[in-house]
């Protein structure tokens, strides 16, 4: 697989438009971009599809919240039969950091599934639905958990070195169930990315 990656950091007066909203009693006021990430995935040296991820800040209810969302789109042969799957993981945050809710849409060529999920006290409370039939799930969650898009906003802000060993419990997408992580970052390596090395 290949990625490539484009940045965009800091766009101010770019506005993001009213895709989904966690809350319909709570509509949120898009606000500026902080980041806008593609990424082109190929097997097999082709394109097999893409990734997108935005970061952004939105207004709910008068608070700054911080929101980010993930696209992925593929291509791919199941059966002798072209499967196009697609996977959207959207994450609302307080300021802090902590998870304030979610939303993820799974359609991997068959009935898409849908869910979303909200912190309420000491429980994560969620809502799955596919086919028609919805069924609930009720968690425990404190802040000693993480929600989604943990592992790259750590790595971001504070990137492991060389021995660097990382151990952190977070919630795993379309899973709906908390998973413990171990990272161990390895000796830099010569890597290529589309016709060029890089060290990473």
């Amino acid at each position: 697989v290949a990625v490539e990656k484009a940045v965009d950091e800091k766009v101010p007066d770019e506005k993001v438009p009213d895709e989904k909203v966690p809350d319909e009693k709570s509509p949120a006021k898009a606000a500026r971009v902080l980041k806008d990430v593609w990424e082109l995935i190929e097997l097999a040296g082709a394109p097999a599809g893409y990734g997108r991820m935005r970061e952004y800040f939105i207004e709910r209810d008068g608070e700054t919240l911080r929101q980010i969302e993930s696209v992925l789109r593929m291509r791919m042969q199941r059966l002798g039969q072209k499967v196009e799957a697609a996977i959207f993981v959207q994450a609302t945050f307080h300021a802090k950091g902590n998870m304030l809710d979610f939303r993820t849409e799974t359609d991997l060529g068959g009935q898409a599934m849908i869910t979303t999920g909200s912190v309420k006290g000491q429980h994560l409370e969620m809502a799955t639905e596919q086919g028609g039939r919805v069924t609930t799930q009720r968690i425990r969650w404190s802040s000693e958990l993480h929600g989604f898009f943990y592992e790259q906003r750590l790595l971001e802000n504070n990137p492991m070195v060389p021995g660097e060993q990382r151990t952190f419990s977070t919630l795993v997408p379309i899973f709906n169930c908390v998973a413990k992580t171990t990272l161990r970052a390895g000796d830099w390596s010569s890597t290529d990315m589309l016709g060029e090395s890089k060290e990473l």
